[in-house]
């Protein structure tokens, strides 16, 4: 029931134990869903042009819009923040704000580079939806995704563990057998 409306790197703190922390509900909004759903009807049907408040390369385009912010609006910024860890770099770029808003509302995220796995691609482009619909509606599903990545990271590591385990083994065994075959050959000839 809080929307943030200001996810991005400098409002998350990791403490010792290793734990994100969220900081600055500064424009922090809670809403309840009839409220929600009342203010969206008021502010779609208003036609004004209402102020947006937060740091412009973690914006969605809906924000961007001017509609009432969503949960998945910080879906988005989320998924801003996962893209900047994994690549180092923001997602759209623009030389001034206007080219950055532009490119956030018009343009695909750039590419991700090879080195980001797969998975952990899915979720940060599903993330980066440009329809609300399609994006994570929660946070804890975006974790259950990562989660899940996660998991299959560690059994792809075990899997080429026991590949190479299976390898060795079957390379011994090949070793094995040409020493075998070796002393019967030399052995028959005597």
């Amino acid at each position: 029931g809080v929307i943030h409306c200001d996810l991005k790197g400098g409002n998350v703190k990791v403490t010792l134990e290793g734990r994100a922390k969220i900081l600055d509900f500064g424009l922090a909004q809670r809403v309840a869903e009839q409220q929600y759903r009342a203010s969206t009807e008021i502010i779609a049907s208003s036609g004004t042009d209402e102020s947006i408040g937060g740091t412009l390369p973690y914006m969605s385009p809906d924000i961007l819009d001017a509609r009432a912010p969503q949960q998945s609006d910080d879906i988005w910024s989320l998924g801003v923040l996962l893209y900047k860890l994994a690549t180092g770099e923001l997602p759209f770029q623009g030389v001034t704000r206007f080219q950055l808003a532009a490119s956030i509302q018009r343009d695909a995220p750039a590419l991700l580079p090879p080195h980001v796995p797969p998975g952990l691609e899915a979720v940060i482009l599903r993330c980066l939806a440009r329809d609300r619909g399609a994006r994570y509606q929660q946070a804890h599903e975006v974790r259950a995704a990562l989660e899940a990545v996660q998991a299959g990271a560690r059994a792809d590591g075990a899997n080429r563990l026991s590949r190479r385990m299976r390898q060795k083994a079957v390379v011994a065994a090949l070793v094995i057998a040409v020493v075998i075959l070796v002393g019967l050959l030399e052995f028959s000839r005597r």
